[in-house]
């Protein structure tokens, strides 16, 4: 008797159990499967051949509510509803846990978009922003649920597709890989030039062309037999052309033509091109100072190339030597008038943008083609071009995160800081970098001040004079008032994390490396990077079970991000491997 009481005791719990595990539960007036019903939910979009919404949430989450309140309980929600089949995972149960984990969920609510077989189709957005509506959430479902095929058959209007190119999060783009990208254009651009019956001034088609323009010129770059490039060429130049007949704007279109001529190994064509349509006196006749920036730096760009094409026509009726020497000259000289016209529009932002964009390029051409000596003379020209017109007086505190529309921004110190970070990954380390840093950090706004010490001492690293750095860093930590300011804001865990890679990637000062990774794994818990680096270090000890934890966790991490770094998810894996196998 007392076995068949507890026989049924039993029976009892486990039908209990699985009564309270609901597979479906209502979300205002929707349906949606829970964790218990993922395969009802799969049957079911196989069934109806439609995607899976699938919503992430926590029963501890306060945005998670605002969604239901905001979003999924608003009748406006059918339009969504009748598209796709709805699933809301829960992560504080067993099931829940397990499907986070297989999609990469760590932030809540997440929103993605699963093909009838679960496999993620798109990855929506994680986190909760403010302001966000019904609307929002089904234009991202209507470009989601669109099937690659159904984009690259069907052209774009040209507003659609200028929005993709220029409008983040790039949602659709991140879809395609470059060919099809490639396709996209060529279809969407077509499609409005066949609808046209004169010629166009559209500048939304010009910018698309140009990023046409870019994709087969990379395109052709990755040939390697001179077969391939001939038959390449032969169908992008028709293709091209057509699409350039289309524009009105004569300069601009021999614009395009100049760069793509250029870049494909016909230089001499693209300068001969270049001198007849902007020579002196076309360039001094345009008032426009953005439009004569971006003239004179193609030209820049093109007398490099020009020097340096292995196939160039002129290049072999001449001494070698000469053609580089006077394309230098001539590149540097392009250079100081651009340097001019941004000092003479200095508060204009389209020719600030375009002039410092521009000398990048021409100094990165420089770089690429070995000639580190002149590259050095224009990153540094600009340089002090940028300091001397940079009021620091009028810089203001930013208390919300950098955005460089907002009016409070200074793009004169946006700019030096792009110059900063980015002459330095290209290993042009002028003490006149260091020296700025040290004498202009403390009047930066907060973030600014933490990038600006980062590059300082990673400057003095690369070059190897390690002393020197710590002994900076040093002065910086002594000010408590500024180490209070950079410890407020949790996104500056960035900042301990860029100065333990810099330890790390020397194999110098680890305890100080692994002091700053737990100091910014402190004040933001889910930064992978912080995990990363105490990862390797507890690797190069010998730890590397407690190394392969933490690298799970920073790949996860990575892989749930909006914006992913390709790079570092691909070391991620690599030492998850190496660590595996030595166990």
């Amino acid at each position: 008797m007392r076995k068949k009481f507890f026989f049924l005791i039993t029976v009892f719990f486990f039908l209990a159990c699985n009564f309270s595990h609901k597979k479906t539960v209502k979300i205002g007036d929707f349906i949606w499967f829970t964790e218990y019903g993922y395969s009802d939910a799969l049957e079911k979009a196989e069934k109806e051949n439609k995607p899976i919404f699938a919503y992430f949430t926590a029963n501890w989450c306060a945005p998670c509510k605002r969604v239901k309140k905001e979003i999924f309980e608003k009748k406006e929600f059918k339009k969504i509803a009748d598209k796709v089949v709805l699933l809301r995972v829960e992560q504080t149960e067993i099931p829940g846990t397990a499907l986070c984990r297989k999609y990469h969920i760590i932030t809540y609510p997440s929103f993605r978009l699963l093909s009838p077989d679960g496999k993620l189709l798109d990855k929506g957005w994680s986190g909760w922003v403010n302001g966000k509506t019904v609307d929002d959430v089904y234009k991202w479902l209507e470009v989601a649920s669109r099937s690659k095929e159904e984009f690259l058959k069907k052209p774009l209007p040209l507003n659609k597709l200028y929005a993709m190119y220029r409008k983040p999060p790039f949602v659709e783009l991140r879809r395609f890989n470059e060919k099809e990208r490639g396709i996209l254009l060529y279809n969407s651009l077509k499609h409005f030039a066949d609808s046209v019956k004169e010629k166009t001034d559209n500048s939304q088609y010009s910018t698309l062309l140009g990023y046409y323009i870019s994709y087969l010129t990379g395109a052709y770059k990755n040939l390697k037999s001179d077969n391939e490039k001939k038959v390449f060429l032969k169908e992008s130049d028709k293709k091209l052309f057509y699409l350039l007949k289309k524009m009105k704007d004569k300069k601009e279109r021999d614009r395009h033509l100049v760069y793509y001529l250029s870049d494909t190994g016909r230089p001499e064509k693209a300068l001969a091109l270049f001198n007849k349509e902007f020579n002196e006196k076309s360039i001094a006749k345009i008032k426009d100072p953005w439009k004569k920036v971006r003239i004179l730096t193609d030209e820049a760009e093109l007398y490099i190339n020009l020097a340096n094409a292995n196939n160039s026509e002129l290049g072999e009726k001449i001494n070698k030597n000469l053609l580089k020497e006077n394309a230098r000259d001539k590149a540097i000289a392009l250079c100081r008038e651009i340097i001019q016209l941004v000092k003479e529009n200095k508060n204009n932002k389209k020719v600030m943008s375009a002039g410092m964009s521009g000398l990048k390029r021409i100094a990165e051409k420089f770089l690429k083609y070995g000639d580190k000596e002149t590259a050095n003379v224009i990153a540094f020209e600009a340089f002090d071009t940028l300091v001397k017109i940079t009021d620091f007086n009028k810089i203001e505190m930013l208390k919300k995160n950098i955005d460089w529309k907002s009016k409070d921004f200074d793009m004169h110190t946006f700019w030096l800081i792009i110059y900063l970070e980015d002459f330095t990954d290209l290993k042009l380390i002028p003490d006149k970098l260091i020296q700025f840093g040290e004498k202009y950090y403390k009047k930066a706004n907060i973030s600014y001040k933490a990038r600006i010490i980062n590059v300082v001492f990673e400057n003095y690293f690369t070059k190897k004079e390690y002393e020197k750095a710590i002994e900076f860093i040093n002065h910086v930590f002594a000010d408590k008032e500024l180490m209070k300011e950079l410890d407020s804001i949790w996104w500056n865990c960035s900042f301990y994390d860029n100065l333990a890679y810099d330890c790390l990637d020397h194999n110098v000062y680890l305890d100080l490396a692994e002091k700053w990774a737990k100091k910014a794994l402190k004040m933001y818990k889910r930064d992978e990077y912080a995990m990363y680096i105490l990862a390797e270090l507890n690797a190069r000890k010998g730890k590397y079970f407690e190394a392969i934890q933490l690298a799970k966790q920073a790949y996860d991490r990575a892989i749930c991000r909006q914006h992913t770094d390709e790079k570092f998810i691909k070391k991620l894996k690599e030492k998850l491997k190496e660590w595996k196998q030595k166990i």
